[in-house]
């Protein structure tokens, strides 16, 4: 993840207040807002809706060693929570993997456990913001000339072929992927797109993706998550609800005008109408 300079911040803090957007989660997350209940022991039950919903957070603000670390990525992975919650998601069905504690193992350990909770009657939410790393391999068996990778905070990676085939274990209703990192579309690999998927990427396959310290978080995740979704200005349809098509469309022009284009975001659309993530009340 790159950081953005040559837009003046102080000319970014001036333009989100006045247009009211300067609403970014917090920092740090509070121990209160870290409890999500035993996420192992939570199921579906018949009749009770959101609890056919489920989620996977992932961002990775501090890496170990002298790797040095993302910017605003687990604000955008709290801020996500924090939506969801707002709209009925249970707590126990949000699966939080953050900073340090992303290792490639956890963050391998969370998609199967994403895998093993969820059904053809579920919908599932697998989002990851946070550095990447391109290789020249075919390690993975993919046939790329250029691979990218998950990087986790112990300095591990998941190469694209390998997330493809764990998120492809995941056989939920419907699905959407939620990829904020430099080279994002790179990661669409076999088993990322499926029928009834929604994939959205910050960034081209050979892009970087970049930061807006200002508002505390990647500019993708900003203008989907906090602006597009929370304060529900990507609701371009005025129904009261902003679907992630919604938000996507909304972000991407900012997204690249910020960048001054040198950022585009992408996205991947096999399911039939909008999709939303509100569960049934």
């Amino acid at each position: 993840m790159s950081r953005f300079t040559r837009t003046s911040i102080a000319h970014i803090v001036a333009l989100a207040v006045a247009t009211g957007s300067l609403i970014a989660a917090p920092l740090v997350a509070s121990p209160a807002a870290a409890a999500t209940g035993s996420v192992w022991d939570a199921r579906q039950i018949d009749g009770v809706p959101n609890s056919f919903y489920w989620a996977v957070i992932v961002g990775v603000t501090d890496y170990a060693g002298s790797t040095g670390d993302s910017f605003g990525s687990a604000q955008d992975a709290w801020a996500l929570r924090d939506y969801l919650l707002s709209l009925g998601w249970r707590p126990d069905h949000i699966y939080m993997v953050t900073s340090l504690s992303a290792s490639r193992y956890q963050i391998l350990r969370a998609i199967g456990w994403l895998a093993s909770k969820s059904n053809s009657r579920s919908l599932a939410v697998f989002h990851y913001s946070g550095h990447e790393k391109p290789f020249r391999t075919w390690a993975d068996g993919d046939g790329e000339t250029q691979d990218v990778a998950i990087w986790a905070s112990d300095n591990r990676y998941i190469l694209d072929g390998e997330l493809g085939r764990e998120l492809g274990r995941v056989n939920a209703y419907r699905m959407w992927i939620h990829i904020s990192a430099c080279r994002a579309a790179g990661f669409s690999d076999p088993g990322m797109s499926k029928p009834n998927r929604v994939i959205t990427w910050a960034s081209a396959p050979f892009e970087l993706a970049f930061v807006t310290p200002a508002l505390g978080h990647t500019w993708f995740g900003y203008f989907t998550i906090v602006d597009g979704m929370r304060n529900k200005r990507a609701d371009a349809n005025r129904d009261g609800k902003v679907s992630v098509e919604e938000a996507f469309w909304y972000s991407r022009g900012p997204v690249m005008s910020y960048t001054q284009g040198r950022q585009h975001p992408w996205m991947s659309d096999r399911w039939s109408g909008e999709f939303t993530l509100a569960p049934p009340r």
